[in-house]
C-alpha cells in the first residue's frame, strides 16, 4: 500500500529537509532582527515616506508596515522571499511526478507494477501535497515560537490563515505544474513554462498597482490572491481567494489524470 507515495516522499527528503529549514532559518533571522527595527521604527517609516505611493502600493508596502511583527514580515519574507520558496518547491514537485520519471526513464518500471494509472497518479500527486503541507506548516507557524523566543507580540490567528492560504498557493501551483507535467515528457519545458507562467503572473501584479486603468489585471495573478499584507497586517481574508485556489486545484488535477489515463507513454 502506499508503496509509490512513500517512495516518492523519501526520494524527496533531502529537498523536503533543506526548503523547510531554509525557510525556518530565515523566519528565526528576520524575528531576531525585528528588536533592532523596533528601535529605529522612525527611521524605517522615513525611508519608507520616501518612496513614491504608485510604487509602495504596486509592491504592497504600507507606511505602517513596520509598527508590527506581522508587517515586518508581510513585508520583509512573507510578501516575496516566502512565496518564491514554495513556488520553487511546487514546480519542482509537479515536474518530476510524471515528466521526471520519463526523463529519468524510470516511468516503464512503474507503469509495468499491478496498479492503475490512477492510484499511480494520486500517490504521485499526494506526494506532492504532503511536501508542500509539511514546508507551509512548519516555516509559516514556527513564527509564533521564534517571537516567543524574543517576547515579541503576536496574532496566532493571522499566522494560521496565512498556512491556510499558502497551502492553497503551494497546492495550485502544485496542480498546475502536475498538469503541464503529463502533457509533457520533458521535465525542463515544465519548469521552463511554469517559470514563465509565474513570472508573468508577478508583472501583471505589479502592473496592475502602478495605473487605475490596469487594475483588473491582478485578478489573473496568483500573488493577488496569496496577500500577505492583508492577512498579517490587517487580519483581513479575501474569501474569494478560498474559490479562486479551489477551482485551480480542482480543475487543473482533473485535467492532468484525465490526460495521464489517456496519454500514450513512450518509454
Amino acid at each position: 500500500m502506499f508503496t509509490i507515495f512513500r517512495t516518492t516522499v523519501r526520494e524527496r527528503r533531502t529537498s523536503i529537509l533543506a526548503f523547510t529549514l531554509g525557510g525556518m532559518g530565515l523566519i528565526l533571522l528576520y524575528v531576531g532582527l525585528y528588536p533592532t527595527i523596533q528601535s529605529q521604527i522612525s527611521v524605517m517609516n522615513s525611508l519608507l515616506a520616501a518612496y513614491p505611493q504608485g510604487v509602495l502600493k504596486a509592491f504592497n508596502f504600507s507606511m505602517d508596515a513596520f509598527n508590527t511583527l506581522e508587517g515586518y514580515l508581510s513585508t520583509e519574507n512573507f510578501g516575496l522571499i516566502w512565496p518564491i520558496m514554495l513556488m520553487f518547491l511546487g514546480v519542482s514537485l509537479g515536474a518530476g511526478a510524471i515528466a521526471g520519471e520519463i526523463d529519468k526513464g524510470s516511468m516503464g518500471l512503474i507503469l509495468a507494477q499491478p496498479i492503475s494509472r490512477t492510484k499511480i497518479f494520486w500517490e504521485k500527486y499526494l506526494a506532492g501535497v504532503y511536501v508542500i503541507g509539511v514546508f507551509t506548516i512548519l516555516t509559516v507557524m514556527s513564527t509564533p515560537v521564534f517571537a516567543k523566543m524574543f517576547n515579541l507580540s503576536f496574532h496566532f490567528g493571522r499566522f494560521a490563515m496565512l498556512s491556510v492560504y499558502g497551502l492553497l498557493l503551494g497546492l495550485s501551483i502544485l496542480s498546475l505544474s502536475t498538469l503541464l507535467s503529463v502533457m509533457f515528457s520533458d521535465k525542463g519545458r515544465v519548469n521552463g513554462i511554469m517559470a514563465g507562467v509565474l513570472v508573468v503572473m508577478y508583472v501583471l501584479k505589479i502592473v496592475s498597482g502602478l495605473k487605475d486603468s490596469l487594475i483588473n489585471l491582478k485578478y489573473g495573478s496568483f500573488f493577488y490572491y496569496f496577500n500577505s499584507t492583508d492577512i498579517l497586517q490587517k487580519g483581513i481574508y479575501d474569501h474569494w481567494s478560498y474559490l479562486v485556489f479551489g477551482l485551480v486545484i480542482v480543475i487543473t488535477t482533473g485535467l492532468a489524470l484525465f490526460i495521464f489515463q489517456k496519454r500514450d507513454i513512450s518509454i
